[in-house]
């Protein structure tokens, strides 16, 4: 997606290649969090090897077994569109019907979905914590998830509900209800100031890497 201004910053799948060839050459970082994606579908070709086979060896694939031989934790946000990646952010997409997007599903980096979060003015549980989706909003806005129709299950991708041979997704999820989540406060020259809640499994990736990186932080500073 590229903005309609001229001078306006690239977004999302149009941007994110140079940022992890990066990353990659750099190896400085200790987490990544990204909040994009496509569907699968229409992202085989960076997905796929030689002969359209997923074999670990496609482009993208590549890319985030790299930043996982360097040690660095890549979060990424599921998508908003439930189960159904095809149907929404479609920008000219063919695809249609149900799937997952990439990058979440790839094996390397963890994928987060989102929960509605319950809480009244003190900070207490008024429900239970429940998958983010229709219950509270309209439309195709939900936590995204389901099953990848290339890459396999990782080995630890085991247990109680868990379909079995292909990678499921998410792995985590945290808050991303706007009707119940994050209150944000905004000071930008270039348009909306103010205060007001956000949500989306883009809130949930920065928030699940965030929590990771005060985890290591407190290990290293931990005496061995």
């Amino acid at each position: 997606y590229v903005p309609s201004s001229p001078n306006g910053p690239q977004i999302g799948l149009s941007e994110f290649e140079d940022e992890i060839q990066q990353a990659i050459m750099d190896n400085s970082a200790d987490v990544l969090s990204l909040s994009f994606g496509g569907a699968e579908i229409d992202l085989a070709s960076y997905i796929l090897g030689p002969n359209n086979v997923y074999n670990n060896n496609g482009f993208g694939p590549t890319e985030f077994a790299a930043l996982a031989a360097e040690g660095i934790a890549t979060f990424v946000s599921s998508g908003d569109s439930g189960a159904q990646g095809c149907a929404h952010f479609s920008f000219g997409s063919t695809a249609s019907g149900n799937c997952v997007e990439y990058p979440a599903s790839d094996a390397s980096v963890t994928a987060v979905g989102g929960v509605t979060t319950p809480l009244d003015n003190a900070g207490r549980f008024v429900g239970p914590l429940t998958a983010w989706g229709l219950q509270t909003q309209s439309g195709f806005s939900g936590t995204g998830g389901g099953i990848s129709a290339y890459v396999p299950a990782p080995a630890w991708q085991t247990g109680a509900g868990v379909a079995s041979g292909l990678r499921n997704l998410p792995d985590v999820s945290l808050e991303a209800d706007q009707n119940t989540g994050v209150a944000t406060i905004v000071n930008a020259s270039y348009g909306f100031t103010g205060s007001g809640a956000y949500g989306g499994t883009s809130v949930a990736a920065p928030e699940t890497a965030a929590m990771w990186a005060l985890l290591l932080s407190a290990c290293k500073q931990t005496p061995a």
